[in-house]
Parts: C-alpha cells; structure tokens; sequence
C-alpha cells in the first residue's frame, strides 16, 4: 500500500495522510460506488476491510480523508437525505426527515 518514501518519511515520525475516494479508478460513471451502498455495508469486505487491514499492519498512526471536497459529488454519490435516511431517527422517533 505505501511507497518506500511513503515508509521512509513515516519513519521519520511525520503522520501521513491517506486519501480515499468513493471512486472506481478507470470504471464508468455506471461503475461508481454510491455513498449509500458505503454506509450500508456493501463494500467492507470486498474494500474497505481490506485496505483498513494494512493501514493495519502499516502500524503508525495516519490522518484518513474521505472523498475529499466531496461537495463536489453530490448528488451524483447521493445526498445526506438518501444516505443517511435509514439510519437517522428524528426527535419525534419516527425514523424519518420531517
């Protein structure tokens, strides 16, 4: 996952920051991971799992970024409405964005 520099300035006790996207690189835009199916779950074993396993075995502590400046993706990659809907309650307890 990292590169030997990567590995030499982390050595260096600086703190690295990792970047990830929501992104397919080299996939259409059919191809893309919605925020939706990152919250529900439906990438963690295939990707998200993984790559936290060797941030991991990288051992050092690192800044993590998500999707940055990801104003600029919705609401291709969903909205907070669409994302977070099923997993919000409102004050009244039913569950939904009134």
């Amino acid at each position: 996952m990292l590169t030997p520099e990567e590995r030499r300035v982390a050595g260096e006790e600086h703190l690295l920051l990792l970047s990830w996207e929501s992104k397919w690189w080299g996939g259409t835009k059919a191809q893309q991971p919605t925020w939706k199916q990152i919250a529900d779950g439906d990438l963690d074993a295939s990707v998200i799992d993984v790559q936290a396993a060797r941030i991991r075995e990288f051992g050092e502590k690192v800044f993590l970024s998500f999707d940055l400046e990801m104003d600029t993706r919705t609401p291709a990659s969903g909205t907070p409405r669409t994302t977070c809907a099923p997993t919000v309650t409102s004050t009244t307890g039913s569950g939904s964005w009134a």
